[in-house]
């Protein structure tokens, strides 16, 4: 049993794969569409879904009103996928999206970000549809998560007690 994505985008995906793997959608350069999609995407492909307006928002308040330093609200995302394969196909996937993710608790990762970890099952099958078709994962396991900052020493101690909301996908070409 496959993974299942809001509004049938595993299905859209696998469909677009097939038809422009034949070497359909001539350009009028006489290059088709995957081999325009693969060369803008030779470094890797990123994937993020993107915070609504209104969670953007939320977000932000909140931790103002913890006194928590935070980068830009606009900023705000989770990244699904930062693939230094190819995955130039995904690109179908982007535009809307109805994710919910719950918020978990918080986690330091790397050399200084701070960040909010999530949790939802639709982060989870997105992140697992992409590497089915391609994508690398340069970690032992997929934690989404938000970034807040990049210079808080110690966690907080309080967790959020509201969901976030993603409203768009976006993929890209990944630029390293």
């Amino acid at each position: 049993m496959g993974s299942r994505l809001p509004m049938g985008q595993g299905k859209i995906l696998g469909q677009y794969l097939a038809h422009h793997q034949l070497g359909c959608g001539q350009s009028e350069t006489g290059m088709n569409l995957t081999d325009i999609l693969v060369n803008q995407h030779q470094q890797g492909t990123y994937a993020a879904l993107l915070l609504s307006q209104q969670s953007q928002q939320q977000l932000a308040s909140w931790c103002q009103e913890q006194g928590i330093e935070h980068q830009p609200a606009e900023e705000f995302h989770c990244t699904v996928c930062y693939s230094r394969q190819p995955v130039p196909h995904a690109e179908v996937l982007n535009g809307p999206v109805d994710i919910t993710a719950d918020i978990t608790g918080w986690q330091h990762l790397g050399d200084d970000a701070t960040v909010r970890t999530l949790e939802s099952q639709k982060l989870q099958d997105l992140h697992k549809l992409l590497k089915r078709h391609g994508a690398s994962h340069d970690y032992p396991s997929y934690l989404p998560h938000v970034t807040v900052n990049h210079n808080q020493q110690t966690l907080p101690a309080v967790v959020p007690d509201f969901a976030l909301h993603f409203n768009h996908i976006m993929i890209r070409p990944l630029e390293d």
